[in-house]
């Protein structure tokens, strides 16, 4: 998989990042101070194969929330535990930082790939059977052509 790769500029550590974040005020103006494209391929299989999970989510990627931090982790998740959709969510959470909006997207890209998704991950949700019927209310407006 190789895509543009969000190269980080003289920030290697999570800290680092935050400190720049509060030098700048706000994540509006050091999105382009931070943060630029690189010409160089995002080569996640290389990563996976030559990297650690702590290597990758404390120096390479960090945890941070920012939608341009959180993709390059989050497609290292899916590819390190071949889109299996329990492996890569829980390597999410234990990552730590914002894992819900990581976990999100991921959740959607690994669950797209499988399928089917285990069943005691999605028993285990605490309004289950609320969710089980507007789901399937869901599928049957969707189906018979009159959702809008």
């Amino acid at each position: 998989m190789i895509v543009k790769q969000l190269e980080i500029e003289r920030v290697l550590v999570v800290d680092k990042v935050d400190k720049r974040y509060l030098r700048f005020g706000s994540p509006n103006s050091t999105h382009q101070s931070i943060l630029s494209l690189s010409d160089s391929p995002y080569e996640v299989d290389r990563i996976v194969r030559e990297d650690s999970d702590a290597l990758v989510i404390n120096q390479k990627f960090a945890t941070a929330c920012y939608p341009e931090h959180g993709l390059p982790l989050l497609l290292y998740f899916a590819k390190a535990h071949n889109m299996d959709v329990e492996t890569a969510l829980l390597a999410n959470a234990n990552a730590g930082g914002d894992n819900v909006h990581r976990g999100m997207v991921l959740g959607v890209l690994v669950g797209a790939c499988n399928k089917k998704l285990p069943e005691h991950l999605k028993r285990g949700l605490v309004a289950f059977d609320e969710l089980q019927t507007e789901i399937e209310a869901f599928s049957d407006i969707a189906s018979s052509g009159n959702a809008i």
